[in-house]
């Protein structure tokens, strides 16, 4: 019986510890869903506008800056504060300029990482 009791012991001190790790490991991962975000902002990136081509969350859209010939060619994860929602093909303009405030990596379809510049309208 005292062998069977500690067999059982042993059985769920090792079930509880699987458990912890599992948590653990869950919490370590890439739960930030590969945004990086700077401490102070950085660098103006664009001026002008920006057009929406993707958008991920109500706040947050895949972007290409325009200048003034057109797109030049830099993609750009546009996010606001403000609670205003993107939509598909939507121009938005800047009044003073696109800042860079992190990145965001993700995975394209071809599963290649790519690291595009997280942007806000000053």
């Amino acid at each position: 019986m005292k062998k069977f009791l500690l067999f059982l012991g042993g059985f769920v001190c090792g079930i509880v510890i699987t458990f912890f790790v599992l948590i653990v490991l869950a919490g370590t991962s890439n739960s930030d869903n590969g945004i990086n975000m700077f401490e102070e902002p950085g660098e103006c990136l664009a001026k002008g506008s920006v057009e929406i081509f993707q958008v991920l969350e109500p706040t947050a859209a895949l972007a290409h800056t325009k200048g003034d010939y057109g797109y030049d060619g830099t993609l750009v994860l546009l996010v606001n504060d403000e609670n205003k929602a993107y939509y598909d093909e939507q121009i938005v303009k800047a009044d003073k300029c696109f800042r860079q405030i992190g990145t965001y990596q993700y995975e394209t379809k071809g599963e290649f990482l790519k690291t595009v510049p997280i942007v806000m309208a000053e």
